[in-house]
């Protein structure tokens, strides 16, 4: 019997999902943008506590990977932009096969922002005449 390994994800404000991980069966949550302006999409390593033998965990943000492991240190470990009305997907699975030692408590956290553009400063030159 293998160790149980714990998830607890934080949407924002929302109270933590807490899921166990098995292996073989990835965990698959939908990033959805209903704004009418762009949103950039940060998920952060917040904790991993416990113990990891060989287990390695895949995070998967639409093509942009991170591989948390017994060394993993929290912070910002993915981040997408995600245009006005469109959706994506955060995938978890197990890359490697537990053992009966693994026990640890992850926490994530996912955050949505919006994306300002950027101002320019303008430095407006006053045309000036010069008498010989």
């Amino acid at each position: 019997m293998a160790g149980k390994i714990k998830l607890e994800i934080t949407f924002g404000n929302s109270e933590p999902l807490k899921v166990q991980i098995r292996d073989g069966q990835p965990l698959e949550l939908l990033l959805e943008n209903n704004s009418d302006s762009t949103v950039s999409y940060e998920v952060t390593l917040k904790k991993l506590e416990g113990y990891l033998t060989y287990t390695i965990l895949k995070l998967e943000l639409d093509g942009k990977t991170a591989y948390l492991g017994r060394s993993t240190k929290p912070g910002k470990i993915l981040e997408k932009t995600l245009p006005p009305h469109q959706s994506t997907a955060l995938r978890l699975s197990v890359l490697s096969p537990r053992t009966v030692e693994d026990s640890a408590e992850i926490s994530i956290e996912v955050n949505a922002k919006p994306v300002v553009a950027p101002s320019v400063p303008i430095t407006i030159f006053e045309e000036l005449e010069i008498e010989n």
